[in-house]
């Protein structure tokens, strides 16, 4: 049995090696990265995340990843995070 998962890890591996694309500024490759990488989006929120390797390009320590552009920032550079809020119609506050 662990025979059969080092067999398919090393398969698995060798696939992800053969098409290691060129990564783009801030970012490295790498062939077990986490699936639920930081962003943008998520910066400084609790993220569940499963224990899976992902193959691919990921920001280099200390960057995020912007998902509007998909670029590796600074935490510092992302875009501020906007909330909707929904107007509240004024009340009658007097006495009848």
């Amino acid at each position: 049995m662990k025979l059969a998962a080092i067999i398919i890890l090393a398969i698995v591996g060798a696939a992800c090696a053969a098409l290691v694309p060129p990564c783009g500024p801030n970012e490295v490759y790498s062939d077990c990265g986490t699936a639920c990488p930081e962003t943008c989006d998520n910066l400084g929120e609790p993220r569940p995340c499963i224990l899976l390797c992902v193959c691919g390009c990921f920001c280099q320590q200390g960057y995020v990843r912007n998902n509007a552009t998909g670029a590796c920032v600074l935490p510092c550079d992302c875009p501020p995070k906007t909330t909707t809020v929904t107007p509240v119609p004024p009340t009658d506050t007097t006495c009848s």
